[in-house]
């Protein structure tokens, strides 16, 4: 139950700054549990992540660039389990477009559900 809260808290952390790619959080748990299989943080990624989209607490985003410059667009609710579902979408980038990866960001209701995370952690 620890970690699944941590790993939320971290979550929503890196989402604060800056738009974040689905790969981090994975880098994230490597350094807080190197113990840990990688098949277990994905599971454990993959959880807390859905758990604070139906929170509304991050969006998830599609970044692409083709000409050097970045461009997001939102990710619909409805390919949320298309998009994670597919391993590939975990990785630091998608599809032929080498620009193209899938992130996301920690919304208003995210930020007020990771100050009640570092309380109750």
């Amino acid at each position: 139950m620890e970690r699944a809260l941590t790993a939320k808290k971290e979550i929503l952390d890196m989402g604060l700054d800056d738009i974040t790619g689905l790969y981090e959080i994975i880098w994230r748990l490597n350094t807080l549990w190197p113990e840990i299989d990688i098949v277990e943080k994905y599971r454990l990624a993959n959880e807390a992540l859905r758990d604070l989209l139906r929170r509304d607490g991050v969006i998830l985003i599609k970044q692409w660039d083709n000409k050097g410059h970045r461009h997001c667009e939102t990710i619909a609710a409805e390919k949320t389990d298309e998009i994670l579902n597919n391993p590939v979408s975990w990785y630091p980038s998608i599809s032929d477009d080498q620009w193209t990866q899938i992130a996301y960001e920690t919304t208003d209701a995210g930020e007020a559900l990771y100050r009640e995370f570092k309380e109750a952690i």
